[in-house]
Formats: structure tokens, sequence, C-alpha cells
């Protein structure tokens, strides 16, 4: 059995023994440096120690997750599984969208801007439409190279520094 204690500043493994025969050492660890105290069997966690409060935290968002969780059962009861899933991942996304805004304007968050190269990555020819941004990332960073394996890049290598990861050890390693 191993005991993992994390806090602020440290992540110290002691075995069971060492639990019992420092429980005063530990316990002031979680009470006066609000360190946790996590013990493993066999690698596994089986029990942590934290402080009070922290565990009546706990106890209280598992009381407000469980009756989330209830809420939303009943409020999809009559529902099939794939359709009421899928209402709820848009409304997560709605919803982180809107907090993104918000924090846009009020400045938490930098503004999106359009990257400026995308426009001439997405000429480029690609075949695939999500190396688009990569193949942009390498255009805007003035890169010396792009290694790859993926064939869809390397399609494009003879207009930009795209390498496949032999090529470039070839030329770079000593």
């Amino acid at each position: 059995m191993t005991i993992s204690v994390m806090g602020a500043c440290c992540d110290h493994r002691n075995t069971a023994v060492t639990l019992r025969q420092n429980q005063g050492d530990m316990l002031d660890r979680v009470q006066c440096r609000r360190d946790s105290i996590v013990i493993t069997k066999d690698g596994k966690p089986v029990a942590a120690l934290v402080d009070a409060a922290l565990s009546e935290r706990i106890r209280a968002m598992q009381e407000r997750f469980d009756a989330l969780c209830d809420r939303i059962a009943k409020g999809y009861e009559n529902v099939p599984e794939d359709e009421g899933m899928a209402e709820i991942e848009q409304a997560c996304a709605l919803a982180r969208q809107e907090t993104a805004d918000e924090s846009r304007s009020s400045r938490r968050l930098p503004p999106l801007t359009p990257a400026p190269n995308l426009a001439q990555a997405r000429a480029s020819g690609l075949r695939d439409p999500n190396d688009v941004p990569i193949l942009a990332t390498l255009i805007a960073a003035g890169a010396d190279c792009l290694v790859s394996g993926d064939k869809d890049p390397l399609a494009v290598a003879d207009r930009y520094a795209i390498l496949t990861p032999a090529d470039f050890c070839a030329r770079h390693a000593p």
C-alpha cells in the first residue's frame, strides 16, 4: 500500500506503515497545510485523507450533481437516448459559446481574429480540410519545416517545407 501526499508544493508517496507511524504528522499536513493524502493499494487509489472543509464541499457538490442528474433523467425519460444526448451536446456547445462570447466582451479572453494565412493555406490544394490549420500555422510561424508522416500535407511539399520524419532525420541527424 502506498500513500500519496498532494498539496500546493508536494507529491510524496509513503507506505501504509509510514502512515500508521506518523498519523499525527499526516493529520497536521491535512489540517494546517491543506495537503491531501491519497492511499493506494496495488497502485490503485482506495482512499483519501482531506481536510474537513474540502470534504464538506465535495459532499455538497456531489449532492448538487446527483440532483442535476435526476432532473435531466426525468426530463428525458421519454426521449430516445441518442436524441437526448444530441440535444444535451448542442445545449452544452451553445453554453460554451455564450460563455466565451461573454468572456471576450468583458476582455477576459482575446477577441477572435481570422488567421492571416488561413486563406493562403486553403488555396494550397490540400485534400484534407483538417490539414489547413496545420499548414496555416507553418506559414504564420515562419517555421523552417513541418515534419509529417501524413500523405496529404506531403502532397504539397513541393510548395511548402514539409518533410517526412525520415527526410528530416537524414538532413538534421548527426
